[in-house]
């Protein structure tokens, strides 16, 4: 939908491109290759912005859901943990990832693969870099001459 106020507009619909960093580091991670002269292919999660129409749609959902069964209106901090976890795997488009020692990682992208990589708690520094990435909104910037 045009607005007047358009010339306003961040692209929240589309992706944004998340280095992964070491969580030591925080450098970031590189697939090792044989070629020392090959450019640097970097892991990577695309993520939507938390104000995308995807995500809030999403958390329009959640909420009648809530709304829609008295029972639910509480939750315990487990559910809450889950429910951030699931909204950061919908926000999710797509990744490249490769371990610490730079050897890829092939999982294929999916929301329920992301939902599994972002709720392990083994795996917290990653939602961590991730919730970080979302809550700046230059992460969502349009790149122009101007800028």
């Amino acid at each position: 939908m045009s607005s007047k106020f358009d010339a306003l507009a961040l692209p929240v619909d589309t992706p944004a491109r998340m280095p992964i960093c070491h969580p030591h580091t925080l450098k970031p991670l590189i697939l090792k290759q044989e070629d020392d002269k090959a450019p640097p292919v970097h892991a990577y999660l695309d993520l939507l912005s938390t104000d995308s129409e995807a995500c809030i749609a999403y958390d329009r959902k959640v909420a009648e859901e809530r709304a829609a069964n008295p029972m639910r209106a509480k939750m315990t901090t487990a559910e809450l943990f889950d429910a951030g976890c699931r909204r950061l795997a919908h926000l999710a488009r797509g990744w490249y990832l490769v371990d610490f020692d730079g050897n890829p990682i092939d999982v294929p992208f999916s929301e329920a693969n992301a939902f599994e990589l972002f709720s392990n708690h083994r795996m917290r520094w990653l939602q961590d870099q991730a919730l970080i990435f979302l809550g700046d909104r230059a992460n969502f910037l349009l790149r122009s001459a101007n800028s």
